[in-house]
């Protein structure tokens, strides 16, 4: 009883984060284009948060309508329509950190950054891969339970450039950072629940994995108003 209902609220809790991030991040979407980003970034800059800013949203709009679908309308499917949000943003933000990794890299090159972050990519990828083919999920689940966390590794791999190049940030820094921390927080969650996926039940891997989607939502949302702070301290 303890369990079902702290599992209750932390449902309850990821849907109202995930709500205020969606909505914020609707917002975000319509600055960019109202203020002209475009105008004051180069090109690159502006398909990065573009990116950034609609997979994130993406995601966050996933998971309002897995609990509209799942808690509300009482419907349980899988995959569903909150899976096309959630692939959707998943490839968005895997590119816009693809795209600032490589700017970075290149506009601030040293060797001992890349070899570092090349190690820790290949690392990460390769302990979440094992721990879904040997530990929780095995070889035979779908493909999305590998897909989730696994795109989830390369995002925070490719992310890590944000922690690499801090002081190069110039005026989203805080934004990035914050958009860094909940991709960490939602890969920790994607891991867990695999274990719950493989098991059936909800139990510590459950609150540990709802926790975690509860910070990554509200670090969103935490990013999405910085960022449209920033941009409208810009555009003055």
């Amino acid at each position: 009883m303890v369990i079902a209902g702290l599992q209750t609220i932390l449902t309850t809790s990821i849907a109202v984060s995930a709500t205020l991030a969606a909505l914020a991040g609707v917002v975000m979407l319509e600055r960019i284009f109202h203020d002209k980003l475009k105008e004051l970034f180069n090109d690159k800059t502006y398909f990065l948060f573009f990116f950034m800013v609609t997979g994130y949203m993406l995601y966050s709009l996933g998971e309002v309508a897995l609990y509209m679908t799942e808690v509300v309308m009482k419907k349980q499917s899988f995959p569903g329509i909150p899976d096309v949000y959630w692939v959707g943003g998943g490839l968005f933000i895997l590119v816009s950190f693809i795209v600032l990794a490589f700017q970075l890299m290149k506009e601030h090159y040293t060797h001992g950054k890349l070899s570092s972050m090349i190690l820790f990519a290949v690392l990460l990828v390769a302990v979440v891969a094992t721990l879904l083919f040997t530990i929780t999920l095995g070889p035979k689940a779908h493909f999305l339970n590998y897909f989730y966390p696994i795109i989830s590794s390369l995002i925070v791999a490719f992310g890590l450039s944000v922690i690499f190049f801090s002081s190069k940030l110039d005026h989203f820094g805080s934004a990035l950072s914050l958009f860094f921390l909940a991709s960490c927080c939602i890969l920790l969650a994607d891991v867990f629940y695999t274990s719950v996926v493989a098991s059936g039940g909800y139990g510590l891997s459950g609150i540990i994995a709802d926790v975690a989607y509860l910070a990554g939502y509200f670090l969103s949302f935490l990013a999405f108003v910085a960022m449209r702070l920033k941009v409208h301290s810009l555009s003055q």
